[in-house]
């Protein structure tokens, strides 16, 4: 969460000539925090972690995590239908933090519907909504890299 609040502080509106720069900052934070959440992830793996929740809570963030997921895209491809990078870069870091959600959100439906041990599956869906995340993070730099020329003009 800390590397995300910092993406969105990076992401405060700027020149044309420095979009291109937070943009590609940005992009490097989300990768960053993803790597971050891959490596808990592997030692919620190692160490083994069965967190807890009531079957209420867990819809719940269920249905929150799924609308900041749906949210993001719609956002996303609104932006780049008005070209508006500036708002595509807070969608881009909505996503990411959205992917990261969907980890929480598989391990709090797990935690009230199985029974037993479900610490490797918890770990095995945080690496790979981390490695989605970073994805994102990837992206990002390469897209604004590609597109250059079309932004600092």
């Amino acid at each position: 969460n800390l590397g995300i609040g910092i993406a969105k502080r990076n992401s405060i509106k700027v020149s044309k000539k420095s979009l291109y720069n937070k943009y590609i900052n940005v992009g490097i934070i989300v990768i960053v925090s993803s790597l971050i959440y891959v490596a808990y992830s592997i030692y919620r793996l190692i160490f083994g972690m069965n967190p807890n929740y009531h079957m209420y809570i867990g819809i719940g963030i269920a249905a929150v995590t799924f609308t900041d997921l749906t949210l993001a895209i719609i956002g996303i491809v609104k932006a780049r239908k008005r070209q508006d990078m500036q708002s595509e870069v807070l969608k881009f870091i909505k996503l990411s933090t959205a992917l990261i959600s969907l980890s929480l959100t598989q391990t709090a439906l797990l935690s009230f519907t199985i029974e037993g041990d479900i610490s490797v599956y918890c770990a095995g869906g945080g690496i790979l909504f981390g490695v989605f995340a970073g994805i994102v993070g990837i992206y990002m730099i390469r897209y604004i890299v590609k597109n250059k020329a079309k932004i600092v003009e």
